[in-house]
């Protein structure tokens, strides 16, 4: 990952978890974190967790992933 890039990586938290993502993702975290409450964002986190990643769609059909990173316990948000 080029240092452009990687400058433009973001860190944040949905719901207690901690999350990567970058600004053309903002939309799917502020979906999780505004939309949802703990209880409906959860299950999306621990299926990440448990076999790599989880899909989701927001109100708008936006279709969007959780990666769980295993290096660090991070979660990064992206488009599908």
């Amino acid at each position: 990952m080029d240092n452009k890039k990687k400058d433009k990586i973001k860190q944040g938290q949905v719901h207690g978890f901690r999350i990567k993502f970058d600004e053309s993702t903002r939309f799917g975290v502020d979906f999780l974190q505004r939309n949802l409450d703990s209880t409906e964002v959860k299950p999306f986190f621990h299926e990440a967790q448990r076999t790599g990643s989880a899909n989701f769609e927001d109100q708008s059909g936006g279709d969007w992933k959780i990666t769980h990173n295993k290096a660090d316990g991070t979660y990064t948000i992206s488009r599908r």
